[in-house]
């Protein structure tokens, strides 16, 4: 688990959290130590076959979150699948999710690029769907 452009924080709220299988508990999440844009990144620990992600953001009722995912092999080239970068929905527990093509992965990088509440940006969770 990498981030960046800020270091990771070495408080509650660093970046395995959003890692950690808990979606539920929108107070325990990974904050940027920098203001957008930052980005999270995880190492699937091998190639797999993923059709879906979510990314749970922290949601109050009222902040929206702008944000990408893109994925790689090999962790050089990147492919973007989601695209939430116009988004203005504020955040749910439902997370902003989408599927597309099977495609293979090593690599997921979440590009946090706005929060509307504040400068920073919060993952609670992200969650990468093998494709059958």
């Amino acid at each position: 688990m990498t981030v960046g452009p800020a270091p990771d924080r070495t408080d509650g709220w660093f970046a395995r959290i959003a890692v950690d299988g808990r979606a539920d508990d929108a107070g325990a999440h990974w904050a940027s130590a920098g203001p957008a844009p930052q980005w999270l990144q995880i190492d699937l620990g091998k190639a797999y076959p993923i059709d879906f992600i979510n990314v749970i953001t922290h949601h109050d009722g009222s902040r929206y979150y702008q944000l990408t995912a893109e994925v790689s092999v090999d962790g050089k080239t990147w492919t973007k699948v989601l695209d939430f970068s116009k988004n203005t929905v504020p955040a749910t527990a439902n997370g902003y999710a989408g599927t597309f093509a099977r495609t293979d992965a090593r690599y997921v990088r979440i590009n946090m690029l706005k929060n509307s509440a504040n400068p920073f940006v919060h993952i609670v969770e992200v969650i990468v769907n093998q494709a059958k």
